[in-house]
């Protein structure tokens, strides 16, 4: 999650440092349409309702996305709390290593 908010942070001007990894495995830049194709297309479409759960706090988000924030089904299918080991196993673990690196695309201007 942690990258996520430094690609979109950055916005486009951030693409131009990152890995060709990144580029191929965190679908480009924001509203381009390899995002929109695996990402589910812009907030609130249908297709971003459909593929990532619907809004926030909806019956679908919380069936498909975890539930809330710290419960035990979030903590089963999404990792647990950051920094565990389950967090580790099943996201990559820290930014920097080589699991992150070989999963999560890379660090930013990786090549």
């Amino acid at each position: 999650m942690l990258d996520h908010c430094i690609i979109s942070g950055y916005a486009e001007s951030c693409w131009t440092i990152v890995s060709y990894r990144a580029l191929l495995n965190h679908d480009g830049p924001i509203g381009s349409y390899r995002a929109m194709l695996n990402h589910a297309g812009p907030i609130g479409s249908y297709r971003a309702m459909l593929n990532h759960a619907g809004p926030i706090g909806s019956y679908r988000a919380m069936l498909n996305h975890a539930g809330p924030i710290g419960s035990y089904r979030a903590m089963l299918n999404h990792d647990g709390p950051i920094g565990s080991c389950r967090a580790m196993v099943n996201h990559a673990g820290p930014i920097g290593l080589y699991w992150a690196t070989l999963n999560h695309a890379g660090p930013i201007g990786s090549c």
